[in-house]
């Protein structure tokens, strides 16, 4: 389930870890925090920036459907 927290901002969690996406522009920024980021980053996700909603789906299982969200 996706929370919608502005226009250009979805959250979600799933698969043990929280996604937050954010649209800049033509540009799509997904950052993640799991099991890794927590244990070597404190939490502090990195960011990845993708072109597309089709190439977030592609890249993280946990996002599929995230483009209704932005519909």
């Amino acid at each position: 389930m996706f929370q919608i927290i502005d226009s250009n901002t979805v959250k979600t969690i799933a698969r043990g870890s929280e996604y937050t996406v954010i649209r800049f522009g033509d540009e799509f920024h997904v950052y993640c925090v799991n099991a890794s980021s927590r244990a070597y980053r404190r939490g502090h996700p990195v960011g990845r920036q993708f072109a597309t909603l089709a190439e977030v789906e592609k890249a993280y299982k946990g996002l599929q459907g995230v483009a209704g969200a932005f519909a």
